[in-house]
């Protein structure tokens, strides 16, 4: 008798546990998603997410030239003009020169007046002043010529002064015909070259395509620089190089942007160096999710809230993620690879069908959006 009431007090006691945990279990067990004090509402696959379209909105051509020997950077050219100095008339020439510009500032090596002499009457000098610094005063013959200005007399400021002397012969002028008149600097061994990129076209900025073809010696390396940024780096001789520049491989700037090109072990030349801007055509991907929500678990989002869990995998472009429930926009999360947590006031919901919508500014690969409530 006595064996029988133990085994019904076990048998009891058995049931009463199994009672007393058998809300939690089929909360940790739920097959709809739901764990522990989390009720699941939906759990969906997004994908790309964003700017669409791909537009070359302009090509940069940055030419042909040589790597490997001293740059040249045009201050002026002027392909013809006629110096004259007189009693009864002349006509000289005076240009600014701004040596602080981008191109040349951290390698100048020298500055100089080149021009080629068409024709003249030699009654007096050709005179040519730098900063009111006498640089050349002769007859001049005709011939090529090319005046290299002292380097204590490089300012980051400058001008210089084109004239002739009066002749003897106060009836005629002396005469001077120049050709292919240039100030140029020579700097190096980079070479520098300025572009400019607006406002717009680094808001929606997908890639540079890059490309240009190469000869001269075999051991030549070249290096290429986006803003102080290496964006190329190899030594390809003889072959046609193609590369990408990403949104995030250089700093890009709205307005001047400096990309420069330096050879190390050789004399080359680059052929055809053009740079094609692609950019997001401004159309955006917007992806909507249809979720329905039951009466029970709309009870509880109802009276708590619900959090969404975004998982991002990828961005190929920052900007602005913008995520609306029911057409109504909230608050965009911080865009990050990973998981980013965000909280959804409950208002924004309605029991029932309800709408959730992935735009914005940048491009995002969201794998998965997980929305959830507590009990």
């Amino acid at each position: 008798m006595d064996e029988f009431i133990y085994v019904l007090i076990a048998v009891v006691v058995i049931f009463a546990l199994l009672f007393a945990f058998s809300a939690p279990l089929a909360d940790i067990m739920s097959d709809d998603g739901s764990t522990g004090n989390e009720v699941e509402i939906a759990n969906l696959s997004v994908g790309s997410v964003g700017l669409l379209g791909n537009n070359i909105a302009k090509v940069v051509s940055f030419g042909t030239f040589d790597l490997g020997t001293p740059q040249k950077y045009d201050f002026v050219t002027l392909q013809e003009t006629g110096i004259q100095g007189g009693v009864m008339g002349s006509h000289s020439e005076r240009f600014d020169i701004d040596t602080t510009v981008e191109e040349v500032r951290t390698s100048l090596k020298s500055v100089k007046v080149g021009f080629d002499l068409k024709k003249t009457n030699q009654l007096g000098n050709l005179v040519i002043n730098w900063n009111g610094y006498e640089i050349f005063n002769d007859v001049a013959n005709l011939n090529h010529y090319d005046i290299e200005i002292p380097s204590e007399r490089i300012m980051e400021k400058n001008y210089i002064e084109i004239s002739a002397a009066p002749s003897w012969m106060f009836w005629t002028a002396t005469s001077y015909e120049l050709e292919n008149l240039k100030v140029y600097a020579e700097y190096g061994p980079e070479k520098v070259v300025p572009f400019v990129l607006t406002t717009e076209e680094i808001e929606t900025w997908d890639k540079g395509e890059f490309s240009f073809f190469t000869t001269g010696d075999d051991e030549t390396s070249i290096l290429i620089k986006l803003n102080g940024d290496v964006v190329y780096n190899d030594n390809n001789i003889g072959e046609r190089a193609e590369f990408e520049i990403g949104y995030t491989d250089a700093d890009l700037k709205a307005g001047t942007n400096l990309m420069s090109f330096k050879a190390t072990g050789g004399i080359i030349t680059m052929h055809n160096t053009k740079m094609n801007v692609i950019t997001f055509e401004g159309g955006s991907a917007r992806v909507d999710k249809n979720i329905n929500i039951p009466q029970d678990k709309y009870a509880y989002l109802s009276r708590y809230g619900a959090s969404l869990d975004i998982y991002i995998t990828e961005i190929d472009k920052q900007g602005t993620l913008i995520v609306a429930v029911n057409g109504k926009e909230i608050s965009s999360p911080v865009s990050v690879e990973g998981h980013t947590t965000m909280f959804i006031d409950a208002t924004k919901f309605v029991q029932g069908d309800n709408v959730i919508s992935f735009s914005g500014t940048g491009v995002w690969n969201i794998e998965s959006v997980r929305i959830y409530t507590k009990k």
